[in-house]
């Protein structure tokens, strides 16, 4: 069956109890080749590690100060595991902080964006390996483990990506800006999905919430 996480404070693992608080020692942010885990930092930022393979989604690493978060950052930067690609869904300030990663991850490590403008980001940051991809594209990250792209919601006339990691483990949908379902139900309707990470803050601007 399909289970959604909505966004807790823990790590969780499909071989392993939930902890009661984050760690977030690198090294136990590993996952054996054979499982996946998912590490939540703060709302759509995750390390999602896949048959050994961890995954950046929406780098949000450093707290704004205007607008603030309403719950502490997980982890730094410094603290990130060995990062195989960095999938960014959404190009929003509470999504897409990439110069913060600028040091801690190789400048040619792969980047996936929705959008020119996040690609933009990217590569002033200094990262080299940076590509728009659209819908239903697939990006085979090693014999084992593909990232598919599906088309998430236009938000403020930009468009977002949802991920899907998909390996011999497991199938991990990540939802980025998931103001609605409907892509992942889509999805879902044609390939099986074994957990779903969903953002939720609570951030409001101008009283709505975002």
């Amino acid at each position: 069956c399909t289970q959604i996480l909505f966004a807790q404070p823990w790590n969780i693992a499909n071989n392993a109890e939930m902890p009661s608080a984050p760690d977030t020692d690198p090294d136990s942010v590993a996952a054996p080749e054979s499982g996946y885990s998912l590490t939540r930092v703060i709302n759509p930022c995750a390390v999602v590690t896949v048959d050994g393979l961890h995954f950046l989604t929406d780098p949000y690493l450093r707290q704004q100060k205007t607008l603030p978060m309403n719950e502490p950052i997980g982890m730094r930067a410094s603290e990130l595991p060995r990062i195989c690609a960095v999938l960014g869904g959404h190009g929003a300030f509470d999504h897409w902080q990439i110069a913060p990663l600028r040091g801690h991850l190789p400048p040619d490590v792969p980047i996936l964006v929705a959008h020119r403008g996040m690609q933009r980001r990217a590569t002033r940051a200094g990262f080299t390996n940076v590509s728009v991809v659209g819908d239903e594209q697939q990006v085979r990250i090693s014999s084992d483990v593909t990232v598919t792209v599906v088309h998430g919601d236009r938000v403020f006339g930009r468009c977002t990506n949802h991920y899907v990691v998909t390996g011999s483990s497991g199938t991990v949908y990540i939802g980025t800006e998931a103001c609605s379902l409907d892509p992942m139900r889509r999805f879902a309707q044609r390939y099986p999905i074994d957990v779903a990470v969903l953002p939720i803050d609570g951030l409001t601007f101008a009283g709505k919430q975002l």
